[in-house]
């Protein structure tokens, strides 16, 4: 809801720049309207759009003539008599709206007069428009071209219109299947690129080092920002190219200049030369096809690697344009020849202050910087870099309290081996081309070197004064912290250890008197359940069967007694002997936790074969796992929820089979009791309230062995009953809990 809310102050604006729009076409034909106000008819019309306006796609049809048609795609720009208006059939974005089919480069070719319909569209910079079909109705003139002598064309307000720049043609670079070609041109000290769609009669002989005239469509570079960035200009082909001095031919013929020469002062009204220079030099370091610096004298200019093949120590000739982009003179689009060899020049010994501060010998002397000079600079190796044997080698060196970038491009197995004393602490001195970075300050009058970095040529540019001795700084503190660690970990091993034996000592003492006090509890225990058996026997459940007796000898006197009290009297009868059954089998427990086998596992098939008025096959016991070793506590407990569980199934749930499943692991032991009997709804059984304590004192008797119970069942799918003990409170335990079995392994554990 907010985000359309938030569009529409600009669906009103987008609305009146249509209205005013429309409103201004009307004005200025009388007749009657032939075109929907809502679309756009002027190429001037979608130029006023910005470009979030133009994102809605504004329906627009137009006609005018084509002054530039794509190569490579179904892109035109089309004039109606003013600037132009970029037409596409698919947007920077994958958008399309096209309808028309297959269109022949014919319909859309310079000189065309053409009918489009479309919408409009935001575009990278500019907006233009996506055509929904067009159609050629004729032949129209292009427009006139505007005469740019002056370079006023950043304001970017010219785009899409047809202008006729006099240029420098400084380098050519051939079209790919995917790029058109490129004339790299010089305006007035910059430098921009003049696309070209048709390469036929394009010539580098003809054209390099030319004055020409382009005139074609200025169509300026810009970012993902959609801000402009530098100049460009799309001409058609040879045609738009209009020869206003021609090239000199041979590249030797430009003005000869020394190398500290190339761009110096000299009064001139047609500004700095932008034509071919010729220099010469020594080659002191080359990177094959990319670079290579000349040196002569105390000048070094890096060149831009020409389309032959140079060696260092060569003596050259070089004809190339001057280039400012790095603050300071370089060549580029360069032709070399050889000439008679002359010695190469000595590498100056230097240091990081000389190169980043040079010194003027006298007021009215030039600076006379390291840039492009074969240098000698010494220094201590911090790092040193290289992908796998593979790459070129980078160093990082220390000097005068100053780090500095030194990269040996070769990666030969010489090298390789060279670097196996090159090592990090290691003094060494380099031989090699400085280059230096430039910064501008606004307070000074002259960029300052505020970098530099040395090209190697081969291993040999790398002497090593003094290797790092072995106890550096680095291994001496790593040596220091290594001890202060191992006194740490024995102080604190030898602390631990006291520690350890102390607690363990007083677990000891605990553990025994623990043990002590559960024998003698134990002990009690077992007499007291016998003594409690015996009075269970000799008195309640006698009083039980006598009561059961007597309300059967009542019934048989009683002939005329009402069927609704008979009816209690059984019931009563029943009760009474339900609850001796169960008083029965509360004394078999008892009784059996002392007198019954040691195995758990025995136990219970004992317990289940004892008890009479259980089904002899209609309960299954089975064992899996490693038995280990369980109190008779524990096994008493135990043996007590499973008569539990088996009684319940049997008397509640009326189960023809109840399976008794012990699985001991190495955490613990796991009684599974599984019966297919009726089943229950767990949450829906009677507690404690009605006066059913089974479930209740069964999740009791495991709470106070430290394990846990839980009851799955659902009515007609059976109960099963799942009861776990950790292998930790198998032993017996005291009266709070505590474990007291098994003194070694508990010491064993602490």
């Amino acid at each position: 809801m907010n985000s359309h809310a938030e569009n529409y102050p600009r669906l009103f604006q987008l609305f009146a720049v249509v209205l005013l729009t429309a409103s201004a076409c009307l004005a200025e034909d009388p007749t009657p309207a032939s075109t929907n106000p809502r679309i756009l008819t002027q190429v001037t019309q979608v130029r006023v759009l910005t470009r979030e306006d133009a994102s809605f796609g504004v329906p627009v049809k137009l006609k005018g003539v084509v002054m530039w048609q794509s190569a490579r795609d179904d892109s035109f720009v089309l004039s109606d008599g003013g600037p132009g208006i970029l037409v596409r059939r698919i947007g920077d974005r994958g958008k399309s709206v096209w309808e028309g089919g297959e269109a022949p480069k014919t319909d859309t070719e310079q000189g065309a007069l053409v009918e489009v319909e479309g919408v409009t569209d935001a575009g990278g910079y500019a907006p233009h428009v996506l055509a929904r079909q067009y159609k050629r109705v004729g032949t129209g003139p292009l427009p006139k071209s505007t005469n740019v002598e002056q370079l006023n064309l950043f304001g970017g307000t010219p785009d899409g219109q047809r202008v006729k720049v006099a240029v420098v043609v400084q380098a050519i670079t051939p079209p790919t299947e995917t790029t058109s070609g490129i004339l790299t041109v010089w305006k007035q000290d910059r430098i921009f690129p003049v696309h070209v769609e048709q390469w036929d009669g394009i010539d580098a002989a003809d054209l390099v080092d030319a004055t020409v005239k382009v005139e074609g469509i200025f169509a300026p570079l810009y970012n993902l920002r959609a801000e402009m960035v530098d100049l460009r200009i799309k001409i058609m082909g040879r045609g738009d190219i209009e020869m206003m001095k021609a090239s000199p031919g041979d590249p030797f013929r430009g003005a000869s200049v020394r190398l500290d020469r190339l761009q110096r002062y000299r009064y001139s009204q047609f500004g700095l030369d932008p034509h071919r220079k010729v220099t010469e030099g020594i080659v002191t370091f080359n990177a094959p096809g990319q670079f290579f610096f000349v040196q002569d004298g105390a000048t070094g200019v890096r060149v831009q690697a020409p389309s032959g093949t140079v060696h260092v120590g060569e003596h050259v000739q070089v004809a190339g344009f001057v280039s400012m982009s790095r603050l300071v003179a370089s060549l580029n689009g360069t032709v070399v020849r050889s000439l008679p060899p002359s010695p190469m020049p000595e590498p100056r010994l230097v240091t990081v202050e000389e190169i980043l501060h040079p010194k003027r010998a006298h007021p009215n002397e030039v600076e006379n910087d390291s840039d492009g000079r074969l240098i000698r600079i010494r220094g201590t190796l911090r790092r040193l870099e290289n992908s796998g044997g593979k790459g070129p080698w980078r160093m990082e060196l220390d000097s005068d309290h100053q780090t500095f970038q030194a990269t040996l491009l070769e990666a030969s197995q010489a090298g390789a081996s060279a670097a196996n004393a090159w090592k990090e602490g290691s003094d060494l001195e380099l031989t090699g081309v400085s280059e230096l970075t430039f910064t501008v300050q606004p307070d000074r009058d002259t960029p300052v070197i505020s970098d530099f970095q040395l090209w190697l040529r081969t291993p040999g540019d790398v002497h090593v004064l003094h290797s790092p001795p072995w106890w550096t700084s680095t291994r001496l503190a790593g040596a220091l912290v290594f001890a202060l660690l191992v006194l740490l970990v024995a102080g604190g091993w030898i602390f631990a250890l006291r520690r350890a034996v102390l607690l363990r000592t007083k677990r000891l003492e605990e553990v025994m008197r623990l043990h002590r006090n559960s024998e003698l509890e134990f002990h009690a225990a077992s007499q007291e359940r016998l003594r409690l058996a015996a009075d269970l026997h000799d008195g309640l459940q006698q009083m039980i069967a006598g009561a059961a007796f007597r309300l059967e000898a009542a019934v048989d006197q009683l002939p005329d007694i009402p069927p609704e009290a008979q009816e209690e009297l059984v019931a009563a009868r029943r009760a009474l002997l339900h609850t001796q059954t169960g008083l029965r089998d509360c004394l078999w427990g008892l009784r059996n936790l002392d007198e019954g086998p040691d195995d758990f596992t025995a136990l219970l098939r004992h317990a289940v074969n004892s008890i009479e008025h259980w089904p002899g096959s209609g309960v299954v016991v089975d064992s899996q796992g490693q038995p280990f070793e369980l109190s008779r506590d524990v096994m008493g407990n135990l043996l007590l929820l499973m008569q539990e569980a088996v009684g319940n199934a049997f008397r509640h749930g009326q189960a023809g089979l109840v399976h008794v499943q012990l699985d001991y692991g190495p955490d613990g032991l796991e009684m599974i009791i599984d019966d297919d009997g009726l089943g229950f709804e767990p949450d829906a059984a009677l507690g404690t309230r009605e006066g059913h304590f089974g479930l209740q004192g069964m999740r009791e008797r495991m709470q106070r062995l430290g394990g846990a119970m839980e009851v799955v069942s659902a009515p007609g799918h059976g109960t099963r009953v799942r009861a776990y003990i950790p292998r930790a409170n198998a032993g017996a335990t005291d009266g709070d809990g505590v474990v007291v079995h098994d003194v070694d392994s508990q010491l064993l554990d602490q």
